[in-house]
Protein backbone atom coordinates (compact mmCIF):
# COMPACT_ATOMS: atom_id res chain seq x y z
CA UNK A 1 0.00 0.00 0.00
CA UNK A 2 1.66 3.70 -0.87
CA UNK A 3 2.36 5.65 2.30
CA UNK A 4 -0.63 8.82 2.66
CA UNK A 5 0.29 12.00 3.45
CA UNK A 6 -1.50 13.95 6.07
CA UNK A 7 -3.41 16.74 3.65
CA UNK A 8 -6.10 19.24 4.91
CA UNK A 9 -7.31 22.01 2.76
CA UNK A 10 -9.90 24.27 3.24
CA UNK A 11 -12.10 23.43 -0.14
CA UNK A 12 -12.02 19.82 -1.59
CA UNK A 13 -9.23 18.82 -4.27
CA UNK A 14 -10.93 18.42 -8.06
CA UNK A 15 -10.33 15.40 -9.88
CA UNK A 16 -11.05 13.00 -6.28
CA UNK A 17 -13.60 10.80 -5.11
CA UNK A 18 -15.89 11.95 -2.43
CA UNK A 19 -19.14 11.31 -0.69
CA UNK A 20 -21.84 13.55 -0.39
CA UNK A 21 -25.10 13.87 0.91
CA UNK A 22 -28.25 16.41 -0.03
CA UNK A 23 -29.64 18.60 2.51
CA UNK A 24 -32.89 19.03 2.17
CA UNK A 25 -33.46 21.70 5.29
CA UNK A 26 -30.77 23.93 4.53
CA UNK A 27 -31.53 24.21 0.25
CA UNK A 28 -35.11 25.81 1.42
CA UNK A 29 -34.72 27.61 4.16
CA UNK A 30 -34.20 30.60 2.18
CA UNK A 31 -37.54 30.46 0.22
CA UNK A 32 -39.26 31.01 4.59
CA UNK A 33 -41.57 28.67 2.70
CA UNK A 34 -42.75 26.31 5.97
CA UNK A 35 -44.50 23.90 4.05
CA UNK A 36 -41.29 23.43 2.02
CA UNK A 37 -39.12 23.11 5.10
CA UNK A 38 -41.67 20.55 6.66
CA UNK A 39 -41.66 18.49 3.42
CA UNK A 40 -37.53 19.09 3.38
CA UNK A 41 -37.29 18.01 7.08
CA UNK A 42 -39.75 14.90 6.13
CA UNK A 43 -37.09 13.64 3.41
CA UNK A 44 -34.35 11.19 4.48
CA UNK A 45 -30.96 11.72 2.16
CA UNK A 46 -29.00 9.31 1.01
CA UNK A 47 -25.23 9.25 0.19
CA UNK A 48 -23.73 9.03 -3.32
CA UNK A 49 -20.34 8.58 -4.28
CA UNK A 50 -19.22 11.26 -6.94
CA UNK A 51 -15.96 12.31 -9.06
CA UNK A 52 -14.84 15.96 -8.25
CA UNK A 53 -14.41 17.08 -12.22
CA UNK A 54 -13.62 20.66 -11.91
CA UNK A 55 -13.85 23.19 -9.37
CA UNK A 56 -16.26 26.23 -11.10
CA UNK A 57 -14.54 29.15 -9.00
CA UNK A 58 -11.07 29.79 -7.44
CA UNK A 59 -11.35 28.38 -3.52
CA UNK A 60 -10.76 31.05 -0.94
CA UNK A 61 -10.80 30.37 2.25
CA UNK A 62 -13.91 31.83 4.53
CA UNK A 63 -16.45 30.90 1.32
CA UNK A 64 -19.59 29.35 2.55
CA UNK A 65 -20.02 27.03 -0.53
CA UNK A 66 -17.05 25.51 -3.37
CA UNK A 67 -18.99 24.86 -6.51
CA UNK A 68 -18.11 21.50 -9.01
CA UNK A 69 -18.99 19.88 -11.79
CA UNK A 70 -19.15 16.16 -10.64
CA UNK A 71 -19.86 12.66 -12.21
CA UNK A 72 -21.66 10.03 -10.94
CA UNK A 73 -20.24 7.05 -10.08
CA UNK A 74 -22.51 3.99 -10.16
CA UNK A 75 -22.44 0.17 -8.93
CA UNK A 76 -24.03 -0.83 -12.37
CA UNK A 77 -23.72 -0.38 -16.27
CA UNK A 78 -25.27 3.04 -17.62
CA UNK A 79 -28.97 2.26 -18.45
CA UNK A 80 -29.45 2.65 -22.39
CA UNK A 81 -31.37 6.42 -23.57
CA UNK A 82 -32.04 6.38 -26.97
CA UNK A 83 -32.88 9.62 -27.06
CA UNK A 84 -29.79 11.09 -26.02
CA UNK A 85 -28.08 8.68 -28.06
CA UNK A 86 -26.23 6.49 -24.85
CA UNK A 87 -25.77 2.79 -24.51
CA UNK A 88 -24.69 0.87 -21.84
CA UNK A 89 -21.13 0.59 -22.91
CA UNK A 90 -20.64 4.48 -22.51
CA UNK A 91 -19.09 3.92 -18.96
CA UNK A 92 -15.57 3.34 -17.44
CA UNK A 93 -14.63 0.62 -15.09
CA UNK A 94 -12.88 1.56 -11.78
CA UNK A 95 -9.89 -0.89 -10.63
CA UNK A 96 -10.16 -3.14 -8.61
CA UNK A 97 -13.42 -3.66 -11.19
CA UNK A 98 -12.79 -5.19 -14.66
CA UNK A 99 -15.78 -5.86 -15.77
CA UNK A 100 -17.47 -3.74 -19.08
CA UNK A 101 -19.31 -5.30 -22.20
CA UNK A 102 -16.45 -3.80 -24.42
CA UNK A 103 -13.16 -4.97 -22.15
CA UNK A 104 -12.88 -0.86 -21.73
CA UNK A 105 -9.91 -0.93 -19.33
CA UNK A 106 -10.27 0.27 -15.99
CA UNK A 107 -8.84 3.26 -14.84
CA UNK A 108 -6.59 2.54 -11.67
CA UNK A 109 -7.36 5.21 -9.09
CA UNK A 110 -4.12 6.97 -7.42
CA UNK A 111 -2.97 5.62 -4.63
CA UNK A 112 -2.91 2.50 -6.08
CA UNK A 113 -5.02 -0.16 -3.91
CA UNK A 114 -7.42 2.31 -2.11
CA UNK A 115 -10.43 2.76 -4.12
CA UNK A 116 -13.04 1.37 -1.11
CA UNK A 117 -15.22 -0.71 -3.68
CA UNK A 118 -15.12 -3.27 -6.34
CA UNK A 119 -17.78 -2.89 -8.46
CA UNK A 120 -17.81 0.65 -9.80
CA UNK A 121 -18.08 2.84 -12.96
CA UNK A 122 -17.70 6.62 -14.20
CA UNK A 123 -20.50 7.49 -16.17
CA UNK A 124 -20.29 9.42 -19.47
CA UNK A 125 -22.66 12.57 -18.57
CA UNK A 126 -23.14 14.55 -22.12
CA UNK A 127 -23.84 17.57 -19.58
CA UNK A 128 -21.70 17.30 -16.09
CA UNK A 129 -23.80 18.11 -12.98
CA UNK A 130 -23.56 20.91 -10.92
CA UNK A 131 -22.91 21.04 -7.23
CA UNK A 132 -22.46 23.51 -4.13
CA UNK A 133 -20.18 21.60 -1.27
CA UNK A 134 -20.85 23.61 2.24
CA UNK A 135 -17.27 24.98 3.74
CA UNK A 136 -16.54 23.22 7.24
CA UNK A 137 -14.83 24.29 9.98
CA UNK A 138 -12.59 21.41 10.43
CA UNK A 139 -11.31 21.48 6.66
CA UNK A 140 -11.16 18.80 4.33
CA UNK A 141 -8.65 16.06 5.76
CA UNK A 142 -7.56 14.39 2.17
CA UNK A 143 -4.64 12.00 4.33
CA UNK A 144 -6.68 9.26 2.26
CA UNK A 145 -7.98 10.90 -0.43
CA UNK A 146 -8.67 8.63 -3.79
CA UNK A 147 -7.88 10.42 -6.79
CA UNK A 148 -7.58 10.23 -10.89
Amino acid sequence: MAKTIGRIFYSPSPRSYAVIRLNPEEMVRQFDDAQALREARAMQPKSYLIYLQLERALPWPDQPWYRFEIEPIATTLRPEDEAQGITSDMCIPIFPNTSHPNGRESLQPSPEGLFPYDNCYHWFQPKLVDVRIKARPELFDETNAVSI
